[in-house]
């Protein structure tokens, strides 16, 4: 749900005071005679220095929320591109297996796993207590990818290591469909997490 611009409900706070005042002033003119209408310069003058009050607070509680907003925002952008990185990563990964370029596997398997248990792990842990402080409880939406997606990872990486350990027993097919299966799975859910975090990045509310 979209909040109303900062004027609106400044004016709204304004006219609330003024009528607040008035209100102050019928009552108070029913028992003391007011010629020189003091009591309603008066009143008014209270309900100016008290909206000014009100409304610098107001202010600066929306300036403190933007920024909130802007470093969430900036953290999400942030996994967004390891996430890129893991998912170009996994890919080659997945292409040197099938074609048994071992020293590109290796290789491959090792930045994978550095990206996904090393940044984008801190990374999460970040984004999600930025969150938690600006909202005062934690994305349990957001906690589900990120499991989802965590999981498909050592999926992934438990079947390359089942069948690299197993292929004399294990026919192609069997191999073929496997990999393929697990490597589907965490690009799917590396994809998921991705679009998730995008909201955050766009600035875009969750009801969560």
């Amino acid at each position: 749900m979209n909040k109303p611009h900062i004027g609106v409900t400044l004016t709204i706070i304004y006219l609330a005071l003024v009528a607040v005042s008035l209100a102050i002033y019928a009552l108070v003119t029913q028992y003391v005679n007011d010629q020189n209408h003091s009591t309603i310069v008066g009143l008014l003058g209270w309900s100016a220095t008290l909206f000014a009050t009100i409304a610098l607070l107001y202010t600066f509680n929306s300036w403190r929320e933007q920024k909130s907003l802007e470093v969430i925002a900036t953290e999400a952008k942030l996994i967004i591109n390891e996430l890129s990185k893991s998912s170009k990563i996994t890919e080659d990964l997945f292409y040197s297996f099938m074609q048994d370029h071992l020293e590109s596997y290796k290789s491959n398997k090792s930045i994978l796993y550095n990206i996904v248990n090393n940044n984008i792990k801190f990374q999460l842990d970040t984004l999600n207590h930025l969150i938690y402080i600006n909202n005062s409880k934690s994305d349990e939406n957001l906690n589900k990818v990120i499991f989802q997606h965590n999981q498909s990872y050592y999926l992934f990486n438990a079947k390359l290591n089942y069948v690299s350990e197993n292929k004399d027993k294990l026919d192609f097919d069997d191999i073929n469909k496997q990999i393929i299966t697990a490597f589907g799975d965490h690009s799917d859910c590396n994809f998921r997490l991705r679009s998730y975090l995008a909201n955050y990045a766009l600035y875009k509310e969750y009801d969560h």
